[in-house]
């Protein structure tokens, strides 16, 4: 997988406060959380689930840059 992208001039569509796309990350090389497609639009209300493991926190971690996406894209508006 390739480097992670900031998105496209489609991406950037003003109803979503986040978009992404093939977002792959891991730890020393091994993936360990792959999210395929995840829109979330203004005025939505969205809890992340899951147990223990499951990738809540490498997924936050990486929105909020503390972790390197292996690939994908993601925008935040």
């Amino acid at each position: 997988m390739g480097a992670c992208s900031p998105g496209t001039a489609q991406d950037l569509d003003s109803r979503f406060l986040l978009r992404v796309r093939e977002l792959a990350v891991g730890y020393a090389g091994v993936p360990v959380l792959l999210l395929r497609h995840l829109e979330i639009a203004a005025g939505e209300v969205v809890t992340i689930v899951g147990p223990s493991g499951a990738g809540k926190t490498t997924l936050f971690r990486t929105l909020t840059t503390d972790a390197e996406p292996l690939g994908g894209s993601y925008w935040i508006n």
